[in-house]
């Protein structure tokens, strides 16, 4: 329950904050606007290649438009949204963050190829010092699949498969 609370609270700021206007607001890129808001997500490990006690874990992303916050880190160039995520990979063997750091989710959402999709890049935890993990794939109207991979400086990590779909307040009842 408190996780929830503060997943909600921190997806509200972030959604307050994206909605400030000011003449000073950077240009924004083409679908930023598409991954803004509140989505569930579900990891599915490639088997095999984890050490955990599980084969898939689940969680929520919320992310807003990033009108303000850098557009390039070491881990993705060109980013469209920031967020937060509330996930926890202990089950799949491994731990993306120290407990007492934010839980901070970075995306670039790129213009709609031939095929009518967008692709999308997410990164969880870009500047961590454990694992950082990041996920590819393409995002279609109210959900988005692809792969995801767990690297670190040192050992550990993993692979698989996502998939991710906007959160409904109807789902969760």
């Amino acid at each position: 329950m408190i996780r929830s609370s503060v997943l909600a609270i921190a997806c509200a700021s972030l959604l307050v904050a994206s909605a400030c206007d000011g003449d000073d607001a950077p240009h924004m890129a083409e679908g930023a606007n598409r991954l803004v808001g509140s989505w569930d997500v579900v990891f599915h490990a490639n088997p095999g290649v984890m050490h955990g006690r599980a084969d898939s874990v689940a969680g929520s992303l919320a992310f807003a438009e990033n009108r303000f916050g850098p557009r390039d880190m070491r881990e993705l160039e060109g980013i469209t949204d920031q967020g937060v995520y509330d996930l926890d990979f202990l089950p799949l063997g491994f731990a993306t963050r120290d407990p007492e750091a934010s839980p901070v989710a970075v995306a670039r959402v790129a213009a709609k190829t031939a095929a009518g999709v967008d692709s999308l890049y997410v990164v969880l935890d870009p500047e961590g010092t454990r694992i950082i993990v990041r996920l590819s794939g393409i995002l279609r109207l109210d959900s988005a699949s692809g792969t995801w991979t767990a690297t670190s400086f040192s050992s550990g990590g993993g692979s698989g498969t996502f998939a991710m779909w906007r959160h409904s307040q109807e789902r969760t009842r």
